[in-house]
């Protein structure tokens, strides 16, 4: 089953992640900020895909983004930015970031969401087997 690390301070995006996935496909390991994000990282490396909001008390979405991509034993995670305030300068922000693969605007359809997941995963799945 493909693991997921989210990363979001909201209490509620967490909620509707693990309603959403309760029951499979993935199993999901929540953070509350970058800096959790970066101890569970530490810990357990073996995540297919994370999805990380953007602005969060301690180290926000670029800041975790950033330090990912710099640590070697992590940066072959591809990951999902998610924001409600997207403003063309984040782009700019992660310009030399490999590890962000997709974007999503709050808010999103799950259908959405499930589908971004499903087709990162499989990419990623697929490059290894090669």
């Amino acid at each position: 089953m493909p693991r997921i690390l989210v990363i979001d301070d909201s209490e509620t995006v967490r909620e509707s992640f693990k309603l959403q996935f309760e029951k499979g496909p993935y199993s999901l390991k929540f953070a509350t900020n970058g800096l959790e994000a970066i101890e569970i990282l530490k810990n357990d490396k073996n995540f297919d895909l994370i999805i990380c909001d953007l602005f969060m008390d301690h180290m926000n979405g670029i800041e975790f983004v950033k330090a990912q991509d710099s640590d070697e034993s992590i940066n072959n995670i591809p990951t999902v930015i998610m924001t409600s305030r997207f403003n063309p300068q984040f782009l700019k922000d992660i310009k030399e970031v490999n590890v962000v693969k997709s974007w999503l605007v709050k808010p999103f359809k799950p259908e959405q969401l499930a589908l971004l997941m499903q087709n990162i995963i499989e990419n990623r799945q697929d490059q290894k087997a090669s």
